[in-house]
């Protein structure tokens, strides 16, 4: 498979598509939820400095396959990923097993800003594992997580 994980260096670098996801601003109680728009639609990342800041961030473009991550952290400052995804995740899933789904259950906040444009119970993500030999197992390949993109929200009863 060829999808493509990079790690962004400003929230600048972003492209600009339509996003499903939110972004969480350090002064918002609840989360800024985007339902197929652009970011700037709702915050100008531009205009981001010290304070506020985004706390996190998920964000996908359905049609571009491309999933970002926002995360503030105090000693570095933003980690921002960008995962290009080669086929559907549906399909990744599917046709390969070195690709899992994890849903969780959404935070109330977010559940509660995403209520005036869609109903939502849960979080969606896909992760990949990669290959690696591990020699506590006689230097046979194990799987080990290299990377979890958010894919979208669900409405659907969550794995216990």
């Amino acid at each position: 498979m060829n999808n493509q994980f990079v790690s962004l260096e400003k929230l600048s670098d972003i492209p600009d598509n339509k996003y499903f996801g939110y972004i969480w601003m350090s002064d918002h109680s609840e989360p800024v939820f985007y339902y197929d728009e652009k970011i700037d639609n709702k915050i100008d990342l531009s205009k981001i400095e010290e304070n506020p800041f985004i706390i996190e961030g998920y964000l996908y473009s359905e049609d571009k396959k491309l999933s970002i991550s926002i995360k503030h952290y105090d000693e570095i400052g933003y980690k921002i990923d960008q995962i290009q995804l080669e086929l559907e995740p549906e399909k990744l899933v599917k046709e390969n097993e070195h690709y899992t789904e994890h849903i969780y259950l959404a935070d109330p906040a977010l559940v509660r800003a995403a209520d005036k444009e869609i109903e939502i119970d849960s979080v969606i993500f896909i992760q990949h594992w990669e290959e690696q030999p591990d020699e506590l197992c006689a230097e046979m390949n194990v799987l080990l997580p290299s990377w979890i993109a958010f894919i979208g929200f669900g409405n659907k009863e969550v794995e216990k």
